[in-house]
C-alpha cells in the first residue's frame, strides 16, 4: 500500500476551517510521508507580525496565520483567554474593547512535522485626551475673588490633570482650576490632562495679579477751611 500510495498520488490538499485549500500529506507511524517517503518538515515561518497598538473603540483587526506559517494544518493562540482577542482556525481577530497593557501573544503553527510558534505585542491605549479650548490669560487685581476655571470645558477625554509650577497661588480642586489673587503674581502656568493609559496633551495661561494703587489725596488750605482732592 505505502509503495501504491507513492506512485499514485503526488499531492493532497484540504479546506482547513476558514475554508482555504492548504497542503497536506499522508504520514505512517515514523511521521514519513507516504508520498515524498521522506520525514514531514514543521511548518515554515513567514512574515513576522508586527507589534500592534490601537486606540479603544477602534475597528476589528483580524491576522491570517496561514500567511505566517507555510505548511501549517493547525494552529494554537497563547493567552487563550484575552479579552477581546479570539482564534478561530487560521485567523486571529483584536477586537480593542477595553484598555490593555502591553501584553505578549505567541500564535503557532503545526504539520505532522513539528511546531513553529512568533511572539507579538499587543497594547490598547485608552482615547487621548484632546484641548477642546484654549485656557483664557487671567489679568487680576489683588484682593479679587478666585477664579474657578472648569477643566472639562478645556479638555476632552481626560481621567486626571496637574497643573505646574505647584504652590504659586495656583491649585487643582477636583477637575478644577482655582487661581488666586491673593498676592501680586505674574507668571505663567502650565495644565496638563491625560488618560488611563498615559497619553496627554498641555495648554498653558499667564496670570497678572496687580496691586490696586491708593488715591493720593491732597489738602489745600483756604481762608474758609481746607480742600482736598483726589
Amino acid at each position: 500500500m505505502k509503495e501504491y500510495i507513492a506512485r499514485r498520488i503526488t499531492a493532497i490538499h484540504v479546506i482547513d476551517a476558514n475554508g482555504v485549500e492548504v497542503p497536506a500529506d499522508m504520514i505512517d507511524g515514523l511521521g514519513v510521508s507516504l508520498i515524498s517517503n521522506e520525514p514531514v518538515a514543521a511548518p515554515t515561518l513567514g512574515p513576522a507580525i508586527a507589534d500592534r497598538t490601537y486606540v479603544v473603540g477602534g475597528a476589528l483587526v483580524t491576522i491570517d496565520l496561514s500567511q505566517r506559517f507555510i505548511g501549517a494544518i493547525s494552529y494554537g493562540m497563547t493567552p487563550a483567554n484575552i479579552s477581546g482577542v479570539t482564534r478561530s482556525g487560521a485567523t486571529v481577530t483584536i477586537d480593542p474593547v477595553q484598555t490593555r497593557a502591553a501584553t505578549e501573544i505567541t500564535v503557532s503553527g503545526t504539520n505532522a512535522g513539528g511546531t513553529v510558534s512568533m511572539t507579538f505585542t499587543l497594547t490598547i491605549n485608552a482615547v487621548s485626551p484632546t484641548l477642546t479650548a484654549p485656557l483664557p490669560d487671567q489679568s487680576l487685581s489683588v484682593g479679587d475673588a478666585n477664579v474657578i476655571l472648569p477643566l472639562g470645558s478645556y479638555f476632552a477625554d481626560a481621567a486626571s490633570y496637574t497643573v505646574t509650577p505647584t504652590g504659586q497661588g495656583v491649585t487643582l480642586s477636583s477637575d478644577n482650576v482655582v487661581i488666586s489673587a491673593a498676592t501680586e503674581r505674574d507668571a505663567s502656568y502650565t495644565v496638563t490632562a491625560a488618560n488611563s493609559t498615559g497619553q496627554s496633551v498641555s495648554d498653558t495661561f499667564a496670570l497678572l495679579v496687580a496691586t490696586v494703587e491708593s488715591p493720593q489725596i491732597t489738602f489745600t488750605a483756604t481762608p474758609d477751611g481746607f480742600t482736598y482732592s483726589a
